[in-house]
């Protein structure tokens, strides 16, 4: 007398999911042809930072803080140390920088184990050139540090700066 009836579907699956397998592949193509070239690499040199010895570099040094810095030592799971340094880089002058390099050394008691310069600042579409007057965070993670270093400190110094506006020779 009754007759059961099966639901009716107002979308039939089979038709929706290539649709929408084609339209994710779609997507994704997409996504990675319009998404932006990769960062460059921490360890790349960049061009036109001045240096200790350039006159430019070392009137301009004093106007370049490095403020509430933290060495720290850390370890990984596999018991690697590393060094995590911390701090506000402050610009006092009157020239904005792009680019900003420090040099972390590391010491046994008092003599010089190892060092490393890194650039902590580079310009890129996430980081804002820092105009006078302002700050920026610095954050620094070494790895693979010396064996001969016994932990005993270290300490982190501005290395190289740039001026916002460089171009190339």
């Amino acid at each position: 007398m009754f007759e059961e009836t099966k639901p009716r579907s107002s979308v039939n699956l089979k038709l929706l999911l290539p649709v929408v397998a084609l339209v994710a592949a779609a997507a994704l193509v997409a996504f990675i042809y319009l998404s932006p070239d990769p960062p460059p690499r921490v360890d790349e040199e960049l061009p036109g930072v001045l240096h200790s010895g350039d006159p430019e570099f070392d009137e301009y040094l004093e106007f370049v803080k490095l403020e509430d810095t933290r060495v720290s030592l850390a370890l990984n799971f596999t018991g690697n140390r590393s060094v995590v340094c911390s701090g506000l880089i402050h610009n006092l002058g009157r020239r904005t920088l792009d680019a900003v390099e420090v040099k972390l050394t590391l010491f046994n008691d008092d003599e010089p184990v190892w060092d490393a310069v890194r650039t902590v600042h580079r310009p890129g579409p996430r980081s804002e050139a820092i105009r006078p007057f302002q700050n920026r965070r610095l954050s620094l993670l070494l790895e693979n540090l010396p064996q001969e270093w016994e932990s005993s400190h270290a300490e982190i110094e501005i290395h190289g700066i740039r001026f916002a506006g460089w171009q190339g020779e």
